[in-house]
């Protein structure tokens, strides 16, 4: 192969000197660089890829980024890193290995038995509060193709524990999502399983280590989840509560949204299916979408005036909610997003629930937002074609974004400092 290479390369250097006199390179080198991973790196890949059995492959978690082949820690406190590397035999299951660091050198030191043929995730993290850091896997069997974009198979959540050389399963819990957080304040980290059985039904179980993991609370929701969930977040949901955000799918595009919550260590969900608080006609996602650090619910707006418009003409605005620590939510962030991903406004908070759009509006043409008290015009989003782009004269239209033959712009009056990005 490397004969061929350099071949290929002297053939194209002679070209290049017939063709234009260029003197020839004198480092052939210089042609080609490969990019090259640092050497401890390289080193333990290399170790990792001689290692594989044969017809192996390197497998990257389904929850991971693109590079997420080797997970690296220091597992039992020794002060000696581990790496860990999963991979798919040749008979399609997920087994994995654990090389230790011995000076500049990795020795493999334990195999492990994989329980499925799909990584799904792959976490280190101190769930059972021993000082030493458990690698906690999600296995499946099956790629869900069901519903796309929606996770609804079942899985199997293993927790191991490494020890001076030695593996141990600590549990294994069936799951169809999980949570490591703090649900009840305490200030330790608990295991949050949601598990959906054969029958749709969804049973939420917490979770906390002590001597073996312990069922703290658990409930069921009170529908069957036909479709699955397209969206599960945690983190907080108020300045001083953890929880967790499930965006149920309803229909091809409407959605539910529940939050769950755990008060004196009984779980609850604030907005159970039957209060329809959180329906929505689009599969938004919940997210921490104004960087405060807490998680927003989003719901479909229909602007003041356009309640008896067909809804395939309606501009919607987009509005985020957060839990307001009792039953019910606060609004506070509210976005207009294109419905073809071209762009996303975010308005002040100050101008939350107060700005409309003029029914004259078009959300394809010219979008015009006004005050809902008022009528006065405080913004405008305009559809150019080039040649109106280029021969528009006023300085006060924003470029947006454009593609192809159309530019799409803003103009918004300054006094109202309207428009956040």
């Amino acid at each position: 192969m490397k004969w061929n290479l350099w071949v290929r390369l002297a053939t194209v250097t002679t070209l290049l000197i017939l063709l234009s006199g260029c003197e020839l390179i004198s480092d052939p080198k210089g042609l080609m660089q490969l990019p090259q991973l640092p050497s401890d790196k390289q080193t333990l890949s290399s170790t990792i890829q001689a290692a594989l059995p044969p017809g192996a492959k390197l497998a990257n978690p389904k929850n991971g980024n693109a590079n997420d082949w080797i997970q690296q820690a220091d597992l039992d406190g020794d002060g000696k890193m581990e790496a860990i590397a999963f991979y798919t035999t040749s008979d399609a299951r997920i087994n994995g290995m654990i090389f230790e660091q011995s000076g500049s050198d990795w020795v493999k030191k334990r195999d492990i038995e994989g329980q499925g043929y799909v990584l799904e995730s792959v976490e280190i993290k101190d769930i059972t509060h021993d000082g030493h850091k458990d690698l906690i896997v999600g296995y499946s069997n099956a790629i869900n193709t069901i519903n796309s974009g929606v996770d609804s198979m079942q899985k199997n959540l293993v927790i191991y524990s490494y020890d001076k050389g030695e593996l141990n399963i600590v549990d294994k819990k069936p799951y169809t999502y999980y949570e490591i957080l703090d649900m009840n304040g305490d200030g330790i980290d608990d295991l949050t399983t949601m598990y959906m059985s054969r029958n749709s039904y969804l049973t939420i179980t917490n979770f906390r280590y002590k001597d073996g993991f312990q069922e703290v609370d658990s409930i069921d929701l009170d529908s069957t989840i036909t479709l699955g969930f397209y969206n599960v977040v945690s983190g907080k949901v108020s300045k001083d509560q953890n929880g967790i955000i499930m965006d149920q799918l309803l229909g091809i595009s409407s959605g539910f949204t529940h939050l769950i919550i755990m008060e004196n260590n009984k779980l609850r969900d604030v907005f159970p299916l039957g209060r329809a608080a959180t329906f929505k006609d689009s599969l938004i996602y919940s997210d921490d979408v104004n960087g405060d650090g807490l998680l927003e619910i989003g719901m479909l707006q229909i602007p003041l005036g356009w309640e008896n418009i067909e809804p395939s003409e309606i501009p919607y605005f987009t509005y985020y909610y957060q839990w307001d620590g009792d039953n019910g939510l606060k609004l506070v962030s509210q976005q207009y997003r294109d419905d073809s991903g071209r762009f996303v406004l975010k308005f002040a908070p100050e101008w939350n629930d107060k700005i409309t759009l003029d029914t004259k509006s078009n959300k394809d043409q010219d979008l015009r937002f006004i005050l809902k008290d008022t009528g006065e015009k405080v913004a405008e989003v305009r559809f150019f074609t080039s040649t109106q782009w280029a021969n528009q004269a006023s300085k006060d239209w924003e470029l947006i974004t454009n593609s192809n033959d159309q530019y799409i712009a803003l103009w918004q009056n300054t006094k109202n400092n309207l428009i956040l990005n």
